[in-house]
């Protein structure tokens, strides 16, 4: 991959590297703004592919964002330089990411030029580079030297450095911690994993042992155990493989998916999914080797998958409005099993809680779901034996007992959140002051245009605006929702 910041010169690539290098023309191709959306994705399509022609992918700087190239390509060149350390780590990222299995390999090119003056402009443009390796190894990210988050900003000191002959060093603090401001090394710290903060994994819970074990369970209930007639299902356990045709509701759900992989595989018309992600894997490398599609044939099952919020919202259609089953299990009384859900002001969940409540209706326990359904022998291979109809209408005076149990834990779950949440939020508001402080003293050193000016103020405090509500969005609002999911009652 080879960056330059000008459509000419990208264009001067790629007529003179084939005979440079001896490759043919088709070997090199070029990716900028100016063309059209579906001739970039395609030419990025084509870089990935093992049996596709393309080996050298010229880019502008609109490919420093949002593109993961690090599957396909570990060599990467700096035709020219940006004067922006943000920049310079935007473009290295697209091949210097996790999941890349070799050793990254960039370079840059920086011309020795006999005019003097010039010469000193390549020293400190050498020095930027130097800095922002230092500093993306150090700190992990280079963006924290200036602190200013904005890369015309940066290129705008930068310049005035240069055009005041200023020591590139007295600009750009070495990527050390205590050089920092503040602020920026307090989110330095705070995004180095080390083995004393390292990020915590929460386990996951649940009665299904993985996705595609839920998924064919969920298949057979909406279907009655017809799902091979009704949509055509075959699964490979071996694989961890499911295939279906999708109903319509279900194919209408697709649209959050990339529209490439439902066009190239049909997706529409026949699903395939993996739970397994060695298979999964496997499957994505064999499409790009055979240099046709870079999406696999079987995409991986994971938990964001629409198809199993479609099962799942299905197997729950069979139940009317207000109504919930009834299992019998290994219990001494009936249980209780409810969700509480306390979202905040942008309708986002804040406090989920899962509990099992007994006692009722005079001496009502709280305990946690999946525990009690632990200890009960409920899990997804059980089978309910169904119970006494005539026991039914007992249970149900019992459930506005259960709702206010409910609604109880969680007002002290709000208190603890609320208890936990208030440093947090004091110290998110001192920072967002100190960054807009720090932004407006940058902006009164800003030489551009005016237009230019009013639109970084605009930045600024739309910035600030958002940063304020998402604080205000980590508190809980309004009432708590609270759902009864399931009674279980002694069975015989």
């Amino acid at each position: 991959m080879i960056f330059a910041e000008r459509i000419a010169t990208l264009t001067w690539l790629k007529a003179a590297l084939p005979d440079r290098l001896a490759i043919k023309p088709e070997a090199v191709t070029v990716l900028h703004g100016g063309l059209p959306v579906t001739a970039q994705l395609r030419r990025v399509e084509q870089f990935g592919l093992a049996d596709a022609p393309v080996r050298v992918l010229l880019a502008g700087d609109m490919a420093s964002e949002g593109l993961n190239l690090h599957r396909q390509c570990h060599n990467l060149i700096h035709f020219d330089l940006p004067w922006s350390l943000i920049r310079l780590q935007q473009r290295n990222g697209r091949i210097d990411r996790y999941g890349q299995l070799h050793s990254p390999r960039i370079f840059a090119l920086a011309f020795t030029p006999a005019d003097e003056e010039l010469a000193s402009d390549i020293t400190v443009i050498t020095k930027l580079v130097a800095k922002e390796h230092a500093a993306h190894r150090a700190l992990g990210d280079a963006g924290a030297l200036l602190a200013l988050h904005d890369e015309d900003a940066e290129e705008s000191v930068i310049r005035r450095a240069l055009r005041e002959l200023r020591n590139i060093d007295e600009v750009v603090p070495n990527p050390a911690p205590e050089n920092l401001n503040p602020f920026e090394r307090l989110m330095a710290l705070g995004g180095m994993h080390t083995s004393e903060n390292a990020p915590q994994t929460a386990p996951v819970r649940g009665l299904f042992a993985s996705e595609t074990e839920f998924l064919s369970t969920a298949l057979d209930e909406v279907t009655g155990g017809a799902a091979e007639q009704k949509l055509q299902l075959r699964t490979e356990p071996e694989h961890g493989l499911i295939a279906l045709n999708p109903p319509p509701d279900l194919a209408r759900r697709f649209a959050a998916l990339p529209q490439t992989y439902l066009k190239q595989h049909g997706v529409t018309k026949r699903l395939a999914v993996t739970g397994l992600a060695e298979f999964a894997n496997d499957r994505l490398a064999r499409a790009r080797e055979q240099g046709t599609t870079s999406w696999p044939d079987a995409l991986y099952l994971a938990p964001q998958h629409p198809v199993l919020d479609w099962a799942a919202d299905r197997a729950l259609a069979q139940f009317a409005r207000n109504e919930a089953p009834v299992l019998a299990a290994r219990v001494d009384a009936p249980v209780f099993c409810v969700q509480g859900l306390w979202s905040n002001e942008r309708g986002q969940p804040v406090i989920v809680h899962w509990g099992a409540i007994t006692g009722l209706p005079h001496a009502p326990r709280v305990d946690d779901l999946l525990t009690v359904l632990d200890r009960a022998h409920v899990s997804a291979q059980a089978v309910n034996p169904g119970t006494d109809t005539e026991r039914l209408p007992r249970l149900q005076p019992l459930v506005a007992a259960a709702a206010e149990a409910e609604r109880n834990r969680l007002n002290q779950l709000a208190a603890e959140h609320e208890t936990q949440l208030r440093p947090r939020v004091v110290e998110y508001t001192a920072r967002l002051l100190r960054w807009t402080g720090a932004q407006e003293q940058q902006l009164a050193l800003y030489e551009g245009p005016e237009p230019r000016r009013r639109h970084k103020q605009q930045d600024i405090d739309r910035v600030g605006t958002e940063t304020e509500g998402i604080i205000r969005s980590l508190s809980p609002a309004s009432q708590p929702l609270i759902r009864v999911i399931a009674v279980i009652v002694p069975g015989s």
